[in-house]
């Protein structure tokens, strides 16, 4: 009896090597997140690094053959997509407001 099959090996390795993959997607995201000083760059960069965790996330499911991974990878795709609804409501507020989109304005906002 084989201990391994050769499908399960050949998924072994390659989801091995998708994981630097993972961290460099969360990394560029994050340098992305701290360079930036537009509000819709900081949302698609903060998009960027929940990508990178959730692809983090499915991998290392993958590669140790466990299903727990890919259902918080799932629950964290709902949340992300909250927060970016939560994100673009504020955008939309602001742009009614002052008719433009900085993080200048937020102080104005205090109600």
């Amino acid at each position: 009896m084989e201990l391994y099959s050769a499908g399960l090996l050949s998924a072994l390795k390659f989801s091995h090597e998708l994981l630097p993959l993972s961290t460099a997607i969360f990394l560029t995201g994050l340098v992305g997140f701290l360079e930036s000083r537009e509000f819709l760059s900081l949302l698609i960069n903060i998009e960027v690094m929940m990508l990178g965790i959730n692809f983090h996330l499915i991998t290392s499911s993958v590669l140790w053959g466990d299903y727990r991974g890919q259902a918080y990878a799932l629950c964290f795709l709902a949340i992300t997509a909250a927060e970016t609804a939560v994100g673009l409501g504020i955008l939309i507020l602001l742009y009614r407001v002052k008719g433009k989109i900085s993080f200048n304005e937020f102080s104005t906002l205090r109600g």
